[in-house]
């Protein structure tokens, strides 16, 4: 079957747009000199962060906890998917959407990390901080796994859209 609609071709151009990028969740690594040390035993010490990436960077960057990229191109792949009525789409979109959760809850953990590797840096405690590195070392090379199996899905969907047989102009 043959589809070429201005529609599949808008929502194919738009889905191009879309990019991964293996961060490593840098936006969570604490400053620790900004905390009041007086503090430091309360469990809702907050420590501030370095910041995220620049907010046109994020706008199309899937995989990002902080930004409604992750959202909108699952509207966008869900629409694709509907309109084509794959299969194989629409199982590729909640492989992506589970990825995505994994990366959230990931992001999180780190943000726990660092704030507590913060603390044990601040006190000086040598066996905690090699625990939280290493722990935090595994968080990060999950990251890039996670990313990367997210790329290659995001890939991978517009693969199959191409190739049945659906003319796009470029």
């Amino acid at each position: 079957m043959l589809i070429c609609t201005d529609l599949l071709h808008q929502l194919l151009q738009e889905y191009k747009r879309y990019t991964t990028m293996s961060c490593k969740l840098k936006h969570e690594k604490v400053q620790k000199n900004e905390v009041d040390l007086d503090r430091l035993e309360d469990q809702n010490v907050i420590f501030p962060r370095l910041g995220f990436c620049r907010k046109e960077d994020r706008n199309f960057r899937i995989g990002c906890a902080h930004t409604m990229a992750n959202n909108n191109f699952k509207n966008l792949c869900k629409q694709v998917s509907e309109l084509l009525n794959m299969p194989q789409l629409t199982q590729l979109r909640h492989e992506m959407d589970h990825l995505v959760t994994q990366i959230y809850i990931l992001d999180y953990k780190k943000g726990q990390l660092e704030k507590e590797l913060a603390i044990a840096e601040i006190k000086r405690d040598s066996c905690t901080l090699n625990s939280l590195s290493d722990e935090l070392s595994q968080v990060e090379a999950t990251h890039v796994g996670l990313i990367g199996g997210l790329e290659s899905k995001r890939k991978l969907f517009l693969e199959v859209c191409e190739s049945h047989k659906i003319v796009t102009r470029d």
